[in-house]
């Protein structure tokens, strides 16, 4: 999943983003005498719950873990749940800039790749050509999990876009693709939910399953 937090003057804090289960979120907190930031909500319908704490460092990379776990319930998103997990926890400072938002990108095409894996599909990889302006094109994608679109918002770091199963032997329809940059590596991650279809099950009425999506240099 991926998160975006913003802290006021006054120490106000605001978390907003998804797990990587579809569940979006957002959280009000503060910012602590310690400059920690306590963080907890509940999701889907109060069967999901996200707990945990991080420093935020004067500079630097910000890490944590937090807990993330989901119990059973009915609908297409794991409706089986799944046990307690440690989620490892990765951000940084983002300022906002219409230019080099990824300074350490080259200027030769391609100068960034991006991949896709789990959620019951073949992985795949797309090379791109990421400008300064965040405008990209789309290199050589595979057809196991074809990128499609693309787009970055150099405002807040996010970005999002679109991929398909465009193998004839493993076809699969549009999903949509979300995540952050990371500015200081020129990376970034994220994830995606697709259907997975039993036999009797269509694309729509199908248990969603999520993978993941890193954006490399």
């Amino acid at each position: 999943g991926w998160a975006t937090m913003t802290v006021s003057s006054r120490g106000a804090v605001t978390w907003s983003g998804h797990t990587s289960d579809g569940e979006a979120m957002t959280i009000t907190t503060f910012l602590a005498p310690d400059l920690k930031v306590h963080l907890h909500t509940m999701m889907a319908s109060y069967r999901a719950s996200l707990l945990g704490s991080l420093l935020l460092p004067a500079s630097g990379p910000i890490t944590a873990s937090f807990d993330w776990t989901r119990i059973g319930g009915t609908g297409r998103v794991y409706a089986s749940g799944f046990p307690l997990h440690t989620l490892s926890v990765a951000g940084e400072s983002y300022t906002a800039t219409k230019t080099a938002f990824m300074p350490n990108l080259t200027a030769t095409s391609p100068n960034a790749s991006i991949t896709f894996t789990d959620g019951g599909i073949t992985p795949g990889a797309s090379q791109l050509f990421i400008a300064k302006s965040g405008a990209v094109t789309i290199l050589n994608p595979t057809p196991q999990a074809k990128l499609t679109s693309l787009k970055f918002n150099t405002a807040n770091g996010m970005f999002t876009g679109t991929i398909t199963g465009a193998d004839p032997l493993d076809p699969w329809p549009s999903v949509t693709i979300s995540g952050v940059v990371l500015p200081s590596v020129s990376g970034g991650a994220g994830y995606f939910m697709r259907p997975i279809v039993s036999p009797g099950q269509s694309w729509k009425t199908a248990p969603l399953k999520s993978g993941a999506v890193i954006l490399h240099p």
